[in-house]
């Protein structure tokens, strides 16, 4: 996991990005991925967060056998579909 210093303005505090690296499971795929998350903030509170999809960026698409079936910057994942997440670190 590293952080992003995202600059406060308009005398705003900084806020601190965690950019995670996640892999997570559905019933035809494996994701992996990055991640945004605010500092300290719990896995499972990010997704209950996020209701309907989560953003990951950096993703590799395989499928159950881990062949791997493409690459993108950015995929939306719908958190219904998800059957495991966890930091893939």
């Amino acid at each position: 996991m590293h952080f992003v210093l995202v600059g406060g303005c308009s005398g705003r505090k900084n806020l601190y990005i965690y950019v995670m690296l996640v892999k997570i499971w559905t019933d035809s795929f494996i994701i992996t991925g990055e991640i945004d998350t605010l500092r300290d903030e719990r896995l499972t509170d990010y997704i209950r967060e996020n209701k309907d999809f989560i953003a990951v960026t950096q993703v590799k698409v395989s499928d159950r056998s881990e062949r791997d079936l493409f690459r993108t910057h950015f995929l939306n994942v719908s958190t219904r579909h998800i059957e495991i997440i966890l930091p893939a670190e």
